[in-house]
C-alpha cells in the first residue's frame, strides 16, 4: 500500500514522491497559460 501524506489542499495529493494537483485549470482560450502548464508538466 503506498504511503500517502496528508493533502494540503482539496484535490491535491502527495504519494511516494509524486504530487498531483487536480485543482489546476486553464481557461479555453488562454493559450499562454496552457503553454506554461504544458511546459511545467513535461519537465
Amino acid at each position: 500500500m503506498p504511503h500517502e501524506a496528508a493533502a494540503r489542499q482539496p484535490l491535491c495529493a502527495d504519494i511516494d514522491g509524486f504530487s498531483l494537483h487536480a485543482a489546476v485549470r486553464v481557461e479555453a482560450h488562454d493559450r499562454k497559460r496552457l503553454e506554461q502548464l504544458c511546459r511545467y508538466i513535461t519537465t
